[in-house]
């Protein structure tokens, strides 16, 4: 199969979705799902697990079958310049980041400024690692409304916080398939299953298990013998 042509058809099935009425339906629909859930969530983990399975679903209906995937990293580590230990970012999708705060929590211009300034630190982190060229752009909620901030040529330019909507999910899933989940290149593959530099990603735990299973084995051997 041409692989050129493949990706040339699923680009067009791409726009086709992203300009349809029923796909602008659907993102309205569940914004209204995430504003709804998010008046009564107990605490960050609550908004962000389902803030993710909506992506997930989307992603799993429309996006899947022309080749596009949500595959974030949860906590993952990054390097800031102000704190000695490594930030860890919500959520990662290759050069863009999700953050999401306690409900209700991004009502004070204080509250704003300072998570605004959290992000600007993975930004900055990010680029340590980043192509020139590589867009770095981070999103923070707390499922009510939402800002974007992005880093482009060293400079941080953040957007003035929005209720979650239609345009605000359109744009992070179009974040999403721009920085091309789907490439299974070395850098995406070390980072999904190591997560450095901490290491701690899930080829570690499935290598913990493996070595504590061997251990047991040779352990009931020896008891045996």
């Amino acid at each position: 199969m041409n692989d050129q042509l493949l990706k040339s058809l699923n680009k067009k099935q791409y726009i086709a979705i992203i300009k349809s009425q029923e796909y602008k339906q659907l993102l309205t629909q569940m914004s209204k799902r995430i504003i709804q859930y998010s008046k009564t969530a107990p605490n960050e983990a609550t908004i962000e697990s389902f803030f993710d399975s909506e992506l997930f679903m989307i992603f799993r209906n429309i996006f899947e079958p022309i080749g596009f995937t949500y595959n974030p990293i949860k906590e993952k580590a990054i390097s800031t310049e102000r704190h000695i230990t490594k930030g860890r970012a919500d959520t990662a999708v290759g050069t863009f980041i999700i953050e999401f705060k306690r409900p209700l929590t991004l009502d004070s211009s204080i509250s704003q400024k300072n998570a605004i300034e959290q992000i600007s630190e993975y930004l900055n982190g990010l680029e340590n690692d980043t192509p020139n060229d590589t867009p770095i752009v981070g999103f923070i909620t707390d499922g009510l409304k939402g800002c974007f901030v992005n880093k482009s040529d060293g400079v941080i330019n953040a957007e003035p916080f929005q209720p979650i909507s239609y345009a605000i999910l359109d744009k992070i899933i179009q974040n999403i398939i721009f920085l091309s989940l789907t490439a299974l290149n070395s850098k995406n593959l070390v980072d999904s299953f190591c997560n450095p530099p901490t290491n701690d990603g899930v080829a570690f735990g499935l290598l913990n298990a493996l070595y504590s299973g061997l251990n047991n084995r040779c352990v009931l051997e020896l008891a045996r013998n």
